[in-house]
């Protein structure tokens, strides 16, 4: 990943001299969030789409949550900060009161949706960034506090960072039984589709010579610089090392085939667990001339490799977080039975998720706003797993 210039490092500690500020209003109707992104110098940058989280569980990879609203900002609001630095402007009105974590996708290839999963995830090429402990980006991300009618300004977002990695587009062949200890092959697809004129998503073949091709960057990670591969940040998980990617299966429900035609059209959820969001963890193991490496053979610390194929191995842990969002361990022996679909996550913050619309027989796809898929369904994309 590449580093911020001097500039920008100087841009960065101008805006967070001024700590995130809250200023009492009794006259709004909710509270407002107001910030700053920056970056790098970019030719003709693209839209920007700043995503607001749960402070206690954020998006991948800061954790396993899903954004609770976004702003997007256009990509003409991008102006220079000087020769050497990138700035825009961002606000977010009617924020309920809470902790928030924050993060921005600077969208260069232009085909970033948060509302379509194909499409909901920064891609190889694209910039992104995190309102961080320290004004250079680093740290752990810092959750904002937001009050009631609040102003809260000040807030900062990046400095967003390119990603660099393939994309990890991929789809699980062989065995789909979800259970314990169970493992699954994962292999990289190149995809070429279109959503009207609106979203074009190319992705080269694995084989191609392509740095945004399909495929995988398997890395294992010494944050602290011992020599040791650390362990994972992600979220309260003991004993998992800090190597990506990793997945996460998550309970979708029962399938339900109202058609008869062998394609689930929806996902149904018993009483029991309506609105509990519950995910197993699987470690990956890359996959080197048709062979999985075993341990003595895996890259050392901070030493990338790349492949076409991953082994996901599923764990003995799980998480549940229910209605309340409180989070709470189990074991993958308790999960509910049903289906089972597959997110990877790369440790630039890439995903990939199974199901999604690229398969067009399969009711996601054919709820998309007109005019939907119009090109490159692909039966491969809605695989999941069942227990």
């Amino acid at each position: 990943m590449r580093h911020p210039s001097p500039l920008v490092v100087g841009m960065v500690l101008l805006v967070a001299a001024c700590e995130p500020r809250l200023i009492e209003n009794p006259s709004l109707p909710g509270s407002v969030l107001f910030g700053t992104m920056v970056t790098d110098p970019i030719d003709d940058p693209g839209p920007t789409v700043v995503l607001l989280q749960d402070g206690d569980n954020p998006m991948p990879p800061e954790g396993v949550g899903l954004p609770i609203s976004f702003s997007g900002v256009s990509a003409d609001a991008w102006s220079p900060q000087g020769e050497g630095a990138l700035g825009a402007s961002f606000a977010f009105n009617g924020v309920e009161p809470g902790t928030y974590a924050l993060s921005a996708v600077l969208d260069n290839d232009r085909n970033f949706h948060p509302e379509v999963t194909a499409l909901a995830t920064p891609t190889c090429g694209d910039r992104i960034g995190w309102h961080r402990e320290t004004a250079l980006g680093g740290g752990g991300v810092v959750a904002v506090t937001v009050g009631e009618q609040q102003v809260v300004d000040n807030v900062l977002v990046g400095p967003l960072e390119e990603v660099t990695e393939p994309n990890p587009v991929f789809t699980v062949t062989g065995d789909r039984t979800f259970r314990e200890n169970g493992t699954y092959t994962i292999e990289a697809q190149g995809l070429s589709v279109e959503f009207g004129t609106a979203f074009t998503k190319q992705v080269p073949l694995p084989t191609s010579t392509d740095p945004c091709r399909a495929g995988f960057r398997y890395i294992r990670l010494d944050r602290d610089g011992d020599g040791d591969v650390d362990s994972l940040p992600l979220l309260p998980l003991p004993l998992l090392d800090d190597a990506w990617p990793i997945f996460i299966f998550e309970f979708l429900g029962t399938p339900v085939d109202t058609l008869g035609d062998g394609i689930p059209d929806d996902f149904v959820r018993e009483d029991e667990f309506p609105d509990d969001f519950i995910v197993a963890i699987a470690t990956a193991r890359p996959v080197v001339n048709g062979q999985p490496l075993d341990d003595a053979s895996l890259p050392g610390p901070n030493v990338p490799l790349d492949t076409a194929t991953l082994i996901a191995e599923l764990t003995q842990l799980a998480i549940r977080i229910d209605g309340e969002g409180t989070l709470n361990l189990t074991e993958v022996a308790s999960l509910p039975p049903g289906a089972y679909g597959i997110r990877l996550i790369t440790e630039q913050g890439q995903l990939w998720t199974l199901p999604n619309e690229l398969d067009d027989r399969l009711a996601m796809s054919r709820n998309l706003a007109p005019p939907g898929l119009t090109l490159g369904a692909v039966a491969h994309q809605g695989v999941y797993l069942t227990k």
